[in-house]
């Protein structure tokens, strides 16, 4: 028994290190993730584009078109 509480051990400290290498890879796609949106300004964009649409539904509803405004909110949110 106790040679197989030293190889069960083993297993968990050889584990060990691809755990670490995975957590570090997580932390720097989500860490670079959000320094890339900030640099191209990604946010910004689709702040943008949102009131560019809320605008284009404004005119097609001047042209005589029907806009079920609920309905176009809860998809630009």
């Amino acid at each position: 028994m106790r040679t197989l509480f030293i190889v069960a051990q083993a297993d968990v400290f050889n584990s060990f290190p691809i755990l670490m290498v995975v957590v570090v890879t997580v932390g720097l796609f989500l860490l670079l993730r959000e320094v890339m949106g900030w640099y191209w300004k990604l946010n910004k964009l689709v702040e943008l584009q949102k009131h560019q649409t809320r605008i284009l539904f404004k005119l097609y509803e001047q042209k005589g078109g029907s806009v079920n405004w609920d309905q176009i909110e809860n998809i630009l949110k």
